[in-house]
């Protein structure tokens, strides 16, 4: 929940994410309806990166870190993996 607040700016219960776990087979992520900040930035001329675990969904394209405001991504996208034995 905290990800997907920090990443559109919104309340855990309006995101539709406070009880959400997404897992490797996962067919969900943070709705595509909210803008996140990352895409924010980019109006501004900014360009973006992010780095870690993105776990707001992979399910298609369209949930993906780079069709939602990244220029470029590093990292994993669920949970399950660690920094020590990945």
């Amino acid at each position: 929940p905290a990800r997907a607040s920090l990443m559109s700016g919104r309340w855990p219960s309006s995101t539709n994410f406070a009880d959400t776990q997404i897992t490797q087979w996962s067919t969900n992520g943070l709705p595509l309806r909210f803008d996140l900040m990352p895409s924010k930035l980019q109006e501004f001329g900014y360009a973006t990166v992010g780095l870690g675990k993105w776990n707001l969904g992979h399910c298609n394209e369209a949930y993906l870190p780079w069709e939602r405001g990244f220029d470029h991504f590093v990292g994993y996208f669920s949970q399950g993996v660690d920094y020590y034995s990945h």
